[in-house]
């Protein structure tokens, strides 16, 4: 094809004759083609009737002549390239008025000479005209349009904006004429105005056309909305000219934007040096480059060329282009302009080599829009802070300017979210997923709304795979992916190790193995389906994500079927997902650095009866997990879970059949999280999980470990139905008696953690454990039997609490519990078990026992911080029952001096209590107790060489009698003679009296004799000689005859337990009201739990029954009804009662404080605010023998131990307190403290004095010198958070320990 399109316009005014024409413009749609083949002079000439598009015509001779009538005073004649197989070369074209014979020639033009002269002429309507096509060529077609249309007017006003130079962006500002065009379904061929002519008329507002016939099209985009953009086309060719002579012709189409519209005549100018930005956007079809110019429309008719002279206008980019494009591509240019006489922006397309091969044309062209020029903001460069933005979190920041009146807005790409953006430039940003993409941030000036500032930041991912993959599967089926790869050995195998590349969803809608693929590599959120009905199967392959996770393979129906053995899954956020009993068989295979490894959710199936009325119980879930590695890759890499467990019934993870097929994790932050489910969790091996191998301390969060081994929990549900109709009874076992039932763990920080579920850990060994092996809080109903627990050496926690190897706790002090810890071994032990508000009853319908257990020691604790074989505190009918605890080593530790660093048995605000039959060997205290005691009887001990036997906490210990006249305590002790008068301290310490009556403690044997070991020996000299009396009876029978509880059956037995506490004849020689509160609280909650004690058929049953009625009206009854309220779960019934209380005393009033936040908060599942935690560390804060069992609940959902609050309460037995005196020497003020918190010294202080700051972990986090001769110096807190800390004044000597509130209004 050799025609290049060229234009003549004849009118009534002076017509210009169009310069070469850059773009080609072919629209296959509107092409007529047209077998008239015309005559070779005027006689014959053919009647020009289709005007206003493309008409083909054949050529057979070297004339070819057209003739017509003038409806219009316009008449565009443009020659278009044919698209026919075969064409002609047109060398003119002559325009002629009259009738043939007597023509008269108005205008001429040599084609081939680039003849660009266009001589007056004059049309007039009814007129006949003609027109003679000349060609130079052999026989072929040649295409016209010919258009007598009268055009719009010849001015359209888009006047300028505020922050954008150049009107009309989107080319959406056009004419009438141009729109109905559209709506019939017709394009305009030549819509832009004459370059020479700045009054010509224009369709499209501010555009026009330097070169051929640039065109403005339109596409459906949503609705019925349009997009309308430029539409250029460009082409090269080997022209064939009479001499024979090949030489390259480029022709094109071009136009240009004026800066400032049709509004301002001349446009506007740019400003010289000033720098600016232009954004367009483009597809380029075909195309080599475009050359964007700015220019100088005044030079338009000034010979004007490219390249143009620096007067003329400037090159400002170059765009090149390697591949074509259907769809849209952004882009922007910087530029700095040269001179302040350019008011216009040129495009100038360009073809480069030849578009015709073997006569076939290819048609290439540009198409461009929202063309926007504005000044050049100024840059802000972006930060990001995090590895890869992939991971949630990614931090972004810039640095402000000082710029007044901007404000600042990000800008992010889909998926990502901003979750933190104060302040605004520095923000969080959860990037979920967004792959690839750019954030942006704009400064806008407020007075005028343009960008001032941007900055932008591409965010890179690396690829996946590295390398281009042999398959790519993208959106794909089962079928699909078969089809594509091309191996199925059977109908339904793949098998290949050619790489493969995943990515979007992946639908398994038939059978499909993969069997030995072992490079699969999926994308960024990758996901695979596995339809009802349908088994996908991955046999040794190795499926891996890349820099940004892949989403998983996904099993949601209980026909579906994945099935995964000697196989690697790694690199994916949720690796294996099954819900609704949708069927897993995981073997032998390794998960490895993933999110989560298996998730396995959704299955609850109701309950139902038979046709006899019998309950039929529901399949259990058919996972089938074993011998499968989970390992996190690094530890703790994007905090892995190996295996999540979501409202399931009945899953068993792990396989008892074979001991070999123990699955295995490896440095996981959770091994199994298991969320309101029944799970057996049997043959498995736990290795590792740490949160970090340097720290003392493990990392909680609102009183739950992050870092677990097995993490269980049940929400609260503040309103249970009556009838529960679906199989979860949240009950979670964990090892078990059967062979290959039990669980290996092996250097963990927290083995298992338990809420409010019902657990039993049976079996299981944990070796080399840093911290607590088994922590269940807010229990019910759980066993925790036959473990042997392992600690690590030479390690202490800063929180003494996670020193516990086991740790039971409940947040509400008058919780009930159905709790075993029996048959137990412990060695390296730092505190063995550890049992706090875990209470029983008088029948046994709930129970705390712990018994059974061997607690070996290695080492000492300290003074403040001792080791403890058992602990526990607030556990009503406790039962402690032959347990062995020892220090192991040969060489006794110098108790003389260290005999408060280890404790047997400690137990304080322990009631009812039953502490018997324990071998208690080579300690410094076998037994301590303190606070209320009441009802707790010690008998059948062996207390064997303890540097103390007993020990009771002076000012704090109320105890009862222990044994009575017709049975005996019985407890043995075997002194130590290693040191000073071992029998002397048999008993310790201090007990307070109830009004001046000693308490006797019944023994067997002689009388109160070194010699007789069942004696407490007490003499005169002994500092207890005025508190307790041993009582000596030959006669008492067997060793271990206790006390029974049908013995206070009695009226006399009921006088003696409770008569003065009935009576209110109560006289306590210290802690007067505290402990007479007590003690009407201990009578009538035995009284309320022993109803048969209000009628004996005695004459005093009346005083009794006085007493229990009257005290039910009052605080003490209403909150024991709160607690029975919240023992059986109707949460609301217990915070309306507990809302209605109005306390009487500092006990009620915190009782009362600490049920609301728990009812209010943590039963409703809410955490507890800031200002709660410091109401409940002000309660934790306390003495519980003056705070009340409030301090036990405050410090339980605190997650405090006392031992970490210097308080008197834990301190050792003879440690110097401080007095008042000592106490004034320095004050602190205020306190709470906001920003800085002032000291003052009764004395000038003298050498090194310090200021120490710890927070409620131990850590310090600020030391500040005091200089000497001192009296007041005040101390910055401006950087320290608000919180609970603690701080020392010390020199030589410790000045003041105290806790310091600090709170940021």
């Amino acid at each position: 094809m050799k025609n290049f399109l060229k234009t003549y316009r004849i009118t009534n005014k002076n017509s210009t004759f169009m310069q070469k024409i850059k773009y080609l413009i072919i629209l296959a749609v509107m092409i007529i083609s047209a077998n008239s083949f015309g005559q070779n002079n005027c006689d014959n000439a053919v009647e020009l009737t289709n005007f206003n598009s493309i008409q083909d015509f054949y050529m057979d001779t070297d004339e070819y002549w057209l003739t017509y009538t003038a409806d219009s005073e316009q008449l565009e004649i443009i020659l278009l390239p044919t698209m026919q197989s075969n064409a002609t070369n047109i060398s003119s074209i002559n325009f002629y008025e009259g009738s043939c014979g007597r023509l008269t020639l108005v205008d001429s033009i040599n084609l081939l000479n680039n003849d660009s002269l266009i001589r007056s002429a004059t049309i007039h309507v009814t007129k006949n005209y003609f027109i003679k096509i000349i060609r130079n060529g052999d026989d072929g077609y040649f295409s016209l349009y010919a258009s007598n249309y009268n055009r719009s007017s010849p001015q359209l006003s888009c006047g300028p904006t505020t922050c954008i130079l150049n009107p009309n962006t989107d080319f959406s500002d056009l004419s009438a004429f141009i729109f109905n065009n559209f709506a019939s379904g017709t394009t305009l061929i030549d819509p832009l105005a004459e370059v020479s002519n700045i009054n010509w008329w224009t369709e499209c507002c501010n555009w026009l056309k330097w070169e051929g016939t640039p065109q403005i099209k339109r596409e459906l985009t949503t609705g019925s909305n349009f997009n309308y953009y430029l539409h250029m086309w460009a082409r090269y060719d080997d022209m064939d000219p009479y001499d024979g002579i090949f030489f390259p012709v480029e022709s094109r189409e071009s136009a240009y934007n004026r800066i400032n519209g049709l509004s301002v005549p001349n446009g506007i100018t740019l400003t010289q040096g000033n720098n600016y930005r232009l954004k367009l956007k483009y597809r380029p079809v075909g195309i080599n480059s475009l050359d964007i110019y700015l220019m100088d429309q005044s030079q338009i008719n000034n010979n004007f060329s490219l390249p143009p002279t620096s007067s003329q206008g400037q090159l400002i980019s170059t765009i090149n282009f390697t591949n074509s494009s259907m769809n849209w591509q952004d882009d922007e240019l910087y530029f700095n302009c040269n001179s302040s006489t350019f008011n216009a922006i040129l495009f100038v397309p360009h073809r480069n080599t030849e578009n015709t091969v073997n006569n076939v044309f290819t048609y290439t062209y540009i198409d461009i829009d929202d063309v926007v020029l504005e000044n050049a903001p100024i840059n802000l460069p972006i930060s990001l802070i995090w590895n890869k933005p992939c991971v949630l979190n990614a931090n972004f920041s810039f640095n402000m300017p000082s710029t007044p009146n901007i404000t600042y807005s990000w800008i992010l790409p889909g998926n990502a979210a901003i979750t933190n953006s104060n302040p605004i430039n520095n923000i969080s940003v959860n990037w979920n997923n967004a792959g690839n993409a750019e954030i942006k941030v704009v400064g806008i000036d407020n007075l005028t709304g343009c960008i001032v500032y941007e900055g932008k930041l591409m965010v890179e991912l690396d690829p996946c795979p590295p390398s281009p993959a042999y398959y790519q599967i993208n959106n794909l089926n089962a079928t699909q992916i078969k089809q594509i790869t091309g191996l199925m050995t059977t109908p339904t195998v793949a098998s290949t190790n050619l790489s493969m590349s995943i990515n979007g969803t992946i639908v398994i809608n038939e059978n499909l193995f993969f069997t030995s693929c072992t490079n699969v590599f999926l994308g960024p959120n990758a996901k695979i389906i596995v339809m009802p009905g349908c088994t996908l199967a991955i046999a040794n392959s190795n499926f891996t994500g890349c820099d940004c996770k892949w989403d998983g393979i996904y099993v949601e129906d209980p026909s579906a079927t994945l099935i995964i053995q000697n196989s690697s899954i790694s690199k994916a956020k949720n690796a294996v997902v099954s819900s609704n009993k949708g069927k897993i068989h995981l073997y032998n295979s390794i998960f490895s650095n993933n999110a989560l490894s298996v998730w396995i959710r959704r299955y609850n199936p109701e309950l139902s009866i038979d046709i006899n009325g019998n309950p039929i119980i529901p399949l259990p879930h058919n996972a089938y997990i074993a011998k499968c590695l989970f390992d996190a890759g690094t530890p703790n890499t994007d905090w892995s879970t190996g295996i999540k467990i979501d409202t399931v019934y009945n899953v068993t993870i792990g396989d008892v059949n074979d001991i070999l097929n123990k699955n295995e994790y490896y440095k996981l932050y959770r091994s199994i999280e298991i969320n309101s489910s029944d799970v057996n969790v049997y043959n498995n091996y736990f290795n590792q999980c740490l949160y970090s191998y340097n720290s003392n301390m493990p990392y909680y969060h609102n009183a739950e470990p992050t870092t677990t081994s097995i993490f269980i929990k049940r929400p609260y549900d503040i309103n249970p139905p009556q009838i529960n109709n679906f199989a979860i009874k949240n009950i979670v076992n964990i090892g078990g008696t059967a062979t290959n039932q039990p669980n290996t763990f092996n250097l963990q920080e927290i083995g298992v953690y338990g809420f409010n579920t019902q657990v039993n850990i049976l079996n299981n060994t944990f070796t080399n454990q840093r911290f607590t092996a088994i922590h269940l809080k807010d229990l019910y109903n759980s066993n925790i039997s036959s473990n042997s627990i392992s600690m690590q050496t030479s390690l202490s926690a800063t929180n003494n609490l996670y020193n516990s190897s086991i740790l039971t706790e409940n947040s509400i002090a008058s919780s009930l519990v159905k709790l075993n810890i029996n048959y137990n071994t412990f060695n390296n032990t730092r505190t063995g078990i550890n049992t706090r508000n875990c209470n029983g009853t008088s029948i046994n319908s709930s129970y705390c026992n712990v018994a059974f257990n061997t607690i070996n020691f290695e080492g000492l604790g300290t003074s403040a911080i001792p080791f403890i074989g058992i602990n526990s505190s607030s556990c009503a009918y406790a039962n402690i029952e032959q347990n062995t605890i020892k220090y192991n080593p040969s060489t006794t530790p110098n108790y003389a001096i260290d005999y408060d660093k280890l404790k047997g048995i400690s137990v304080a605000s322990v009631q009812n209590a039953k502490v018997r039959k324990n071998s208690l060997i080579r300690l410094g205290m076998g037994i301590w107790g303190a606070d209320n005691l009441l009802g707790t009887q010690f008998f059948c001990n062996n207390l064997d060489k303890n540097y103390y036997g007993f020990y009771f906490k002076p000012y704090y210990a109320v105890i009862n009698d222990q044994g009575s006249i017709s049975s005996q305590s019985a407890n043995y002790w075997y002194d130590n003679n290693a040191f000073v008068t071992p029998a002397m301290r048999r008993m310790g310490g201090g007990i307070v009296l109830q009004y001046g009556n000693v308490v006797n403690w019944y023994h067997s044997g002689g009388l109160n004799l070194i010699s007789n070991i069942q004696s407490p020996y007490i003499p005169t000299s002994h500092s207890l000689n005025s508190f307790i009396n041993p009582v000596a009876n030959v006669n008492f029978a067997a060793k271990c005859n206790i006390i029974s509880e049908s013995t206070i059956y009695t009226g006399e037995g009921r006088e003696a337990e409770l008569g003065s506490f009935v009576g209110d004849t109560l006289a306590f020689q210290s802690f007067p009201i505290e402990n007479e509160y007590y003690a009407k609280d201990f009578t009538y909650r035995k009284l309320d739990e022993i109803p048969d004690l209000l009628n004996l058929n005695t004459p005093d049953d009346t005083v009794y029954q006085n007493f229990y009625y009257t005290i039910k009206q009052q605080g003490i009854g209403k909150f024991a009804d709160v607690a029975k309220y919240i023992n059986t779960n109707q949460y609301n019934n217990a915070a309306m009662l507990n809302n209605a209380i109005n306390p009487v005393n500092s006990i009620e009033g915190q009782k009362k404080m600490v049920n609301a936040i728990f009812l209010q908060k943590i039963a409703n599942n809410i955490p507890i605010s800031k200002q709660d935690s410091i109401s409940l560390m002000n309660i934790a804060m306390q003495l519980p023998f003056i705070g009340g069992d409030a301090v036990y609940s405050a410090r339980v959902i605190l997650g405090l131990d006392p031992a970490d609050l210097s308080l008197d309460y834990v301190k050792s037995p003879q440690s110097q307190t401080f007095s008042s005196d000592e106490i004034e020497n320095v004050r602190l003020y205020p306190n709470p403290a906001s920003d800085v918190v002032s000291l003052i010294f009764s004395n000038e202080t003298k050498g090194n004095t310090v200021f120490e700051l710890y927070d409620i972990n131990s850590k310090k986090i600020l030391l500040q010198n005091i200089p000497p001769k001192t009296t007041e110096f005040t101390i910055n807190l401006i950087n320290i958070k608000s919180g609970i800390y603690y701080c020392k004044i010390s020199n030589n000597e410790v000045f003041l320990k105290n806790k310091l509130i600090i709170y940021k209004k």
